[in-house]
């Protein structure tokens, strides 16, 4: 997508009313979010993440990993949003959140 276009998005935002941003912002999450679901999917069925759940699990049992935060991601897992997901997925993913 051109700069223009990102610009002209962005102007249209500014002028929203609460109300509406707030429809908006609902929208927008649902919509990064579903796109952002479907990439996870993607990764794990083409294998994309299985030297990931290496890695967490050898970092795990090395001690570089804290039981508290691998129970917790463990527990994520196990929801429905996540529920495709390994425990290690969650737990690189919480890790590069922490690094933003």
């Amino acid at each position: 997508m051109s700069s223009i276009k990102i610009q002209n998005i962005e102007k249209q935002v500014k002028v929203l009313n609460q109300e509406d941003l707030a429809i908006f912002r609902e929208w927008f999450w649902k919509y990064d979010s579903k796109v952002w679901e479907q990439k996870i999917k993607k990764d794990v069925r083409t294998g994309k993440l299985e030297k990931f759940d290496r890695e967490a699990r050898a970092a795990y049992k090395t001690g570089k990993t804290t039981a508290h935060l691998y129970k917790w991601a463990e527990a994520l897992s196990k929801k429905k949003v996540f529920s495709h997901l390994k425990v290690a997925d969650v737990v690189r993913l919480v890790r590069e959140s922490r690094s933003l």
